[in-house]
């Protein structure tokens, strides 16, 4: 009875062992920051629109070990920007 019950632990063992070493993680990549603030529609206009910014991380290092990133912009509706 003890060596049947000895058993099973060693092949629970070795079982989740298995299982957390060799099952690579899941990990999420975090979301691009995003920023909503009020802007220019574009060079040289005198409209004010609210604009959402997003950073887009490009995985390239730049010298310094800096990420290299990309912004990309578009106007949204007004109620982003409001406090």
């Amino acid at each position: 009875m003890l060596q049947r019950l000895l058993m099973m632990v060693v092949v629970a063992t070795i079982t989740l062992f298995i299982i957390l070493v060799v099952t690579p993680v899941r990990a999420s990549q975090p979301a691009d920051p995003v920023v909503y603030n009020w802007s220019y529609a574009r060079i040289g206009s005198s409209q004010r629109v609210c604009k959402k910014t997003v950073f887009h991380p490009t995985q390239h290092f730049l010298e310094g070990e800096r990420e290299q990133v990309k912004i990309s912009s578009q106007i949204v509706s007004d109620r982003y920007c409001q406090e």
